[in-house]
């Protein structure tokens, strides 16, 4: 069954497929190439599992910025401005490190390697690299908040 395509579908797709550099023939080669990875699934699957993890961690990593930058403007010098700043910096390192987590495999910019030998391993250091990262800032994320809670209750004891 053909997809209908809407008038916005039929004036802006052709721009983002050239914009992007995008080709259905790039599809079609990933689609090979992976199709050639032994234990794919069991990959697939476990990729598919950090990508939840880390999108639900990368929510809160979002809320504790929030908070923190909010903490930033309502600081009552200099001295905590800076403990503040350095704890928004700490989060915004761990979002970007989690966003290495949900990026997408495939074409047009992270297509495995054509050697048939080298593609399971392209896919294993995947996995093995982005349950690295996870596993880190789980941890990470758990310190950095335990540290801001600190903070919070020590500098309204100190300014009490």
């Amino acid at each position: 069954m053909k997809r209908k395509q809407t008038i916005f579908s039929r004036l802006l797709d052709p721009f983002l497929f050239q914009f992007f550099g995008l080709h259905p023939d790039q599809e079609v080669k990933y689609v090979e190439l992976r199709d050639q990875v032994k234990h794919k699934d069991h990959i697939l699957y476990d990729m598919g599992i950090i990508d939840s993890k880390s999108s639900a961690l990368l929510t809160h990593v979002s809320v504790m910025l929030a908070v923190v930058a909010v903490l930033i403007s309502f600081a009552p010098d200099k001295f905590w401005k800076i403990i503040m700043t350095c704890e928004l910096l700490a989060f915004s390192l761990v979002g970007m490190l989690l966003l290495r987590c949900v990026d997408v495999m495939g074409p047009p910019h992270r297509m495995p390697p054509e050697d048939t030998n080298e593609i399971a391993e392209f896919y294993y250091k995947e996995v093995l690299l982005r349950r690295g990262i996870y596993q880190s800032m789980v941890r990470t994320v758990f310190v950095l908040t335990l540290i801001l809670i600190i903070l919070i209750i020590t500098e309204t004891i100190v300014l009490s």
